[in-house]
């Protein structure tokens, strides 16, 4: 939405503060050593984020809603939100003139006089009964596709390589199989969803090269990979354990048989 000086600023869940001010305060944050996790972002309030700005000298850009209203165009005379006159004019052309009672002015025995009418109740929040069928038919066949779109990531492509006794090149690929990013563009950025997680079953000592725990934010559909390589001092013949973990999409291990040109590991 439109705020001060043409910006276009991003609301953010902290109120009227734009998402590009929590970006800049979680960029300095990396940037001196600190990651912040979702957990801890979940206990913060507005007021801290009013704090951590000032302190770190970050200009609090926010969202202004009535900007916001008035330049979003969208439907009905409010730019994007329906208003009375729009509702009557539903209520009389497509609905018989059964959503709004005509004010009426009645007796009452304690007092001088009152008026009833207005909307009739559920008017304006319940679909008409004939509808229902023909919405609830087209919404579920779109979260059934949307179902099947959704992230598949998989772990492929695994090699192994003696490179001496008990030293061993290990490659693998997380590939994306989904019609979905394996996280968004926006996750990634602000680092607000959790990652896929990528562990192997050595001991930290016996990494020589790579990482043994491995974050992946996001993973592009259709086909997408994310390359991964390591060199471990391993036992020969002895298995070695890749364990993949989602927060949304749970955990799955895969057993590889440490032997030279082994490939696509199964699941154990």
């Amino acid at each position: 939405r439109p705020s001060g000086g043409g910006q276009q600023l991003t609301p953010s869940a902290f109120g009227d503060i734009s998402q590009e001010t929590i970006d800049e305060l979680m960029e300095q944050a990396r940037d001196q050593g600190m990651e912040v996790d979702e957990e801890q972002m979940s206990q913060v309030t507005p007021e801290m984020i009013e704090m951590f700005a000032q302190r770190a000298g970050v200009e609090v850009r926010r969202v202004s809603k009535s900007d916001g209203d008035a330049n979003g165009g969208g439907k009905g005379r409010g730019g994007g939100k329906a208003t009375d006159a729009d509702w009557l004019q539903y209520s009389d052309e497509q609905r018989g003139g059964g959503g709004f009672v005509e004010w009426t002015r009645i007796e009452h025995p304690d007092f001088d006089h009152v008026e009833v009418g207005g909307w009739v109740p559920g008017f304006r929040t319940v679909p008409p009964i004939e509808a229902l069928d023909a919405i609830t038919t087209v919404q579920a066949d779109f979260i059934l596709d949307l179902a099947g779109r959704l992230p598949d990531v998989q772990l492929q492509h695994v090699e192994t390589e003696r490179l001496s006794d008990g030293l061993w090149m290990v490659r693998a690929s997380l590939v994306n199989e989904g019609k979905l990013p394996a996280g968004t563009a926006m996750a990634k950025r602000n680092r607000r969803a959790r990652p896929w997680v990528v562990r192997i079953s050595t001991e930290p000592l016996q990494v020589i090269s790579g990482s043994r725990v491995q974050k992946v934010w996001s993973i592009d559909p259709d086909g997408g990979r994310h390359d991964m390589r390591w060199i471990i001092e391993h036992p020969d013949g002895a298995p070695l354990v890749i364990e993949l973990f989602s927060d949304k999409y749970g955990r799955t291990t895969h057993e590889i048989p440490m032997t030279d040109n082994d490939t696509d590991g199964g699941d154990a």
